[in-house]
């Protein structure tokens, strides 16, 4: 008789489970053993009807649970199976199917359950259902579980240990449950954090308690995983019970008491992620917190009463806002910076940034409805707004970019620019010093920020003359002010930066380094000044900048000419810019050949002498593919005796080349006659 295959499916014969043997290891508790794929065949030990088969999927696992160095089924050889040994004087089928399921729930007591669950909601973070690595790893890891490939496994403290069969052999697991880093297989994948046999065990070990097929369903949607758990049900109120009202424990018109009641609101959402997160490694935790922070932290500053007013709500929330901001900031300031925590970093940044600018502007529509306290509060925003700006180096254009949208939105008093801008000055005269002295310094967002105060009150002389200080890689921080002014059609101002961003542009593509972003902002900005030269009909302008720019305008160039159905300034840009006709779209080609085919023999001229160039059998037989398409185009172009001529000054040019020279004379269509 055949035992099941896998230890958590549990076969059923005639009433009757087929268990597998248990292996007893000298140390731990063993939880759920099986046998590896290639040892599966022993005598079964049968159980009494008296354990349905609807106690849920791990019964067959939970029946096999013993205690290390008890009576019992013996290891499997791998010589071959052995017949079971039953101590004298034991019970019948159900006593010692009820004494197994007392020893489970006597080892899962002792199984650190919410260590666990933690270590699999981790798994949600580091693995990616989109990339195929990680599901593959997942998947096969959860057919391992499922196989029965997971055998031998203890408990001890907070290690767990197990046997792992694969197709290569036997693999050695040990899970360190608060040190995930240092946990250990056998396997070769010596190099990553989890392999498919760590995976496998933690899955074993989970199905405990839980549903690992469940996990992974989850998991593949992008669904957070939650626990399938029973919960008791929850008592509904009294349908006329009246809801608390929720209590302002700040002060509405102070914001000093506002900062004060955020920081009480982070002491107590720290202390809950430490508590929570006490079982994770420290690159998890590190790693997880800016989600935390925002999805924690910031609903918590939101769930107390708000200010009376309109306004003052709204001014309430986009404080709180800033306080996410900056918990976001001072957190990348501390953890490692990797690129993949910059990445999550910046996610979150952008997500607050954009609740930011949309709080600042229904503040700005409510202008007219403010209330005492609502003007004391805004008076007290540009400090808070400069500490934000020089807290930190890193995120520079999103800090300058919450410092723009906040003070053209919110800081509307002229007076009140004016003495943000006094005291930026000052600070910049410091920095400047700093800089001189090669220390660390925010010279760069002192200037920004001045000139987009100036900006805001129209001086753009004042900011371009400002801004003309600094060096020619911070046009990169000047696409607000171009776009704000190309969006709402000031064309006079727009021409005053334009002329001013073309020169910064010029100077910054030749510096060393940044390629991408070069190509970034060059489409950019060509964007807007297109734009403007429709609007304007100043198309020189356009083309002009088009030329200038180059090579990193090239992608505009190309649509640009073959928008205007100018094939053949576009074949002399491919040329300038070493583009071969292999790498040109097919589809494109077909296209021009219809319209003009004469453009497209500088290409395959091009293409032929390249091929030459090379000197090989392989490169001769494609420089003769490309002679023959250019017989094909010089023969509808009626131009046969060109094509002569040119044919026989190639045969002439590499006479030298035999290898060439049997090419042209190859085959039917062959190019040079005997």
């Amino acid at each position: 008789m055949k035992w099941a295959v896998g230890f958590a499916r549990g076969a059923w014969d005639a009433g009757r489970v087929l268990c597998p043997r248990v292996a007893v290891v000298p140390q731990g508790r063993v939880l759920c053993p099986t046998i590896p794929g290639s040892l599966r065949s022993t005598v079964p030990d049968p159980v009494d009807r008296a354990d349905p088969p609807d106690r849920g999927r791990n019964v067959a696992n939970r029946d096999r649970i013993q205690r290390a160095g008890e009576p019992g089924p013996v290891s499997q050889s791998p010589i071959g199976p052995r017949e079971p040994t039953r101590p004298c004087g034991s019970s019948g089928p159900r006593t010692q199917s009820k004494n197994r399921w007392c020893l489970f729930y006597m080892l899962v007591n002792e199984i650190p359950k919410d260590k666990i669950k933690y270590c699999i909601e981790n798994l949600q973070t580091m693995f990616d259902p989109q990339v195929e690595r990680d599901y593959k790893m997942m998947k096969q890891a959860l057919s391992l579980y499922r196989n029965g490939a997971v055998f031998n496994a203890a408990v001890a403290g907070e290690t767990i240990s197990a046997v792992v069969q694969d197709s290569w052999g036997a693999n050695n697991v040990s899970l360190e449950l608060d040190f995930m880093e240092i946990s250990f297989c056998s396997c070769l994948e010596k190099d990553d954090m989890f392999c498919v046999h760590k995976l496998a065990t933690l899955f074993y070990v989970f199905s405990l308690f839980d549903s690992p097929g469940e996990f992974f369903n989850q998991w593949k949607e992008g669904f957070k995983y939650s626990a399938t758990e029973k919960t008791p049900p929850i008592k509904k109120k009294p349908i006329f019970e009246e809801p608390k009202k929720k209590e302002r424990t700040y002060q509405e018109d102070s914001l000093e008491s506002w900062l004060t009641f955020f920081n009480e609101k982070y002491v107590q959402f720290s202390k809950k992620r430490e508590a929570r997160m006490s079982t994770y490694w420290n690159y998890q935790r590190n790693t997880n917190l800016a989600e935390d922070l925002y999805e924690a932290y910031y609903p918590a500053l939101l769930d107390t009463a708000m200010p009376s007013s309109p306004v003052g709500e709204n001014l309430f929330h986009y404080h709180a806002a800033l306080s996410v901001f900056e918990k976001i900031l001072e957190s990348s300031a501390d953890n490692y910076a990797s690129s993949y925590s910059n990445h999550y970093t910046r996610k979150y940044l952008s997500e607050v940034l954009s609740d930011i600018a949309d709080l600042a502007l229904k503040v700005r529509k409510g202008f007219s409805k403010q209330t005492v306290a609502d003007e004391k509060i805004i008076n007290e925003t540009p400090k808070r707004l400069m500490n934000i700006l020089l807290m930190t180096r890193d995120f520079q254009y999103d800090r300058l970019y919450l410092f723009e949208i906040s003070c053209a939105n919110i800081i509307l008093k002229k007076e009140k620019l004016e003495e943000l801008k006094r005291k930026l000055l000052a600070r910049g005269k410091k920095e400047e010093k700093l800089k001189e002295l090669g220390k660390v310094n925010f010279s760069s967002e002192c200037r920004l920020a001045l000139a987009h105060l100036d900006f805001i009150v129209k001086k753009d002389k004042v900011a371009i003359k400002r801004l003309s200080d600094g060096p020619a890689n911070e046009v990169y921080y000047y696409t607000t002010w171009f776009k704000s002014l190309a969006q709402n059609k000031v064309w006079d101002r727009f021409e005053t930066w334009l002329s001013f961003i073309e020169k910064r542009m010029n100077e910054y593509i030749h510096l060393y380094g940044e390629q991408q972003l070069k190509r970034e902002l060059t489409t950019f900005y060509l964007f807007f000044i297109k734009e403007y030269a429709n609007e304007k009909g100043k198309e020189d302008i356009y083309i002009n900048t088009l030329q200038t720019w180059l090579p990193y305008s090239y992608g505009d160039f190309c649509e640009y000419l073959l928008e205007q159905k100018e094939f053949r300034k576009w074949t002399e840009l491919q040329l300038f810019a070493g583009i071969t006709i292999d790498n040109i779209d097919k589809a494109l080609l077909k296209e021009i050949e219809e319209q003009d085919r004469s453009c497209l023999l500088p290409l395959y001229h091009h293409a032929v002498e390249g091929a030459i160039s090379e000197k090989s059998r392989d490169a001769y037989k494609q420089a003769v593919k490309y002679l023959r398409k250019l017989r094909t185009h010089y023969k509808s172009l009626k131009k046969e005796d060109i094509w002569n001529s040119y044919i026989g000054m190639l045969s002439v040019k590499y006479k030298r080349l035999r290898a060439f020279q049997e090419e042209l004379r190859k085959g039917k269509g062959k190019l040079i006659n005997d």
